[in-house]
């Protein structure tokens, strides 16, 4: 009726935090009115992303590899799509990956890795051939289980991983299997087992 006299300044939220506005305006009948906003919720912060499970840069024996895994955190919007954990087994190295992901206000996290050393895959995963091989039903899984360890101690990691996959639904299954090709990579690198005795585990 009468129109606006005046009222709240524009107010830009430029700092993380929960807030409540309040704005006010007057009529030119010096009627006043008062209103609050809130929460308001400013999210301009990355989620925290962290590899837990392990300590990074350190040495374990193959029979007590860590088990890594991602945590995500956001303390102000809520994480939105957590961390995805990759692993790479590269020579005797493991490397580990958590990235991907994003809070409800759509900020990305950084990618975050860590890496860790295995000593003694080769006798590790030469035991775990034996123990799959051996508990199954097959008649020659003696002499398959020495096939496979064979080709391990000769150093044909391409012919043995060919080997393991032939033997889905023989003497291993699909989870056998895959372990045992995922182990391998441990073994592309000749200083698999090099004496190292800063074991942190």
């Amino acid at each position: 009726l009468s129109g606006v006299r005046s009222c709240s300044d524009d107010v830009t939220l430029r700092t993380d935090g929960v807030r409540t506005l309040t704005g006010s305006a007057t009529d030119a009948a010096d009627n006043a009115s008062t209103i609050q906003f809130g929460p308001i919720r400013v999210d301009r912060t990355d989620p925290v992303v962290r590899i837990v499970g392990l300590a990074n840069g350190s040495t374990y024996d193959f029979t007590s590899m860590p088990t890594p895994s991602c945590t995500t955190t956001d303390a102000l919007s809520g994480v939105a799509v957590p961390a995805t954990l990759s692993l790479r087994y590269d020579g005797p190295m493991v490397k580990v990956r958590c990235s991907g992901a994003t809070d409800v206000a759509g900020n990305k996290a950084s990618t975050v890795t860590a890496v860790f050393r295995v000593r003694n895959a080769l006798d590790g995963i030469s035991a775990a051939v034996r123990t799959y091989v051996l508990g199954s039903t097959a008649p020659n899984k003696a002499v398959v289980a020495g096939q496979l360890v064979r080709l391990l101690r000769d150093g044909k990691v391409d012919q043995f991983v060919t080997q393991v996959r032939a033997q889905v639904g023989v003497t291993l299954t699909v989870a056998q299997a895959d372990q045992l090709v995922l182990w391998s990579g441990l073994l592309d690198d000749d200083d698999d087992d090099d004496d190292d005795d800063d074991d942190d585990d």
